[in-house]
């Protein structure tokens, strides 16, 4: 414990000094106390406890932005949407198609990814979730123009509109384009998995797979 100064009597300021040296020495509580003694004289020094890039006070608990409690620091960055980023929000056109099939719109990125492969075209994909927390997926294979959401080029998945999209391991996901669209659990089917650094499909049964080399992921949580 530390003994407060007793009431009408203040510390001068080489005595406020070595509080703030000793305090430092001493860690947090220290810190914490020695504040409170010059506080009580009405003589802040004006320094403030260290904070985090996000302004959250350090040694308390919280979690950095971005980062959710049990997650280390930096494994789900946050992403701020660019409007000149196509790659950090999800497709207008995506937001739309989703509507105009009955579903909920207000779409949040989740994860976006790009890749290439050797003498082809490269590709990228969407995955979001709209309001109700359907997930969504949007492929792009990049040989043709995106303007719409299904095209030659172009593939929109998801419960309610074609097939379905579910997770995969902790932090990808796997949507599937069945033969019969009007069964989602088509043995037959197409599977477009998308991960942090993974990006490929194969199809079902026949196990033929194409990969794609990952050049670009972002992730998005919340």
């Amino acid at each position: 414990m530390y003994e407060q100064a007793p009431p009408g009597r203040r510390i001068g300021p080489a005595l406020i000094a070595v509080l703030v040296v000793l305090a430092g020495a001493a860690g947090t509580m220290g810190y914490l106390v020695a504040r409170q003694i010059i506080a009580g004289q009405g003589g802040d020094t004006g320094t403030t406890l260290p904070t985090s890039p996000g302004g959250r006070p350090t040694g308390t608990g919280a979690t950095d932005p971005g980062t959710s409690p049990g997650t280390s620091p930096g494994t789900t960055p946050a992403v701020t949407e660019d409007p000149a980023d196509p790659g950090t929000f999800c497709p207008a056109i995506t937001e739309k198609a989703v509507v105009d099939a009955g579903l909920a719109g207000e779409l949040r990125l989740l994860r976006y990814v790009e890749g290439k492969r050797a003498g082809a075209a490269g590709a990228e994909a969407w995955i979001c979730r709209n309001k109700d927390g359907v997930l969504i997926y949007q492929g792009h294979r990049k040989s043709g123009p995106f303007n719409a959401a299904s095209s030659n080029d172009t593939i929109l998945l998801g419960r309610g509109i074609l097939g379905k999209v579910e997770m995969e391991g902790a932090d990808g996901f796997v949507a599937t384009n069945p033969e019969d669209p009007s069964n989602p659990d088509d043995p037959t089917h197409t599977e477009y998995h998308v991960g942090p650094n993974t990006f490929f499909l194969v199809m079902k049964p026949s196990d033929n797979k194409t990969d794609y080399t990952v050049t670009r992921t972002v992730p998005k949580t919340g």
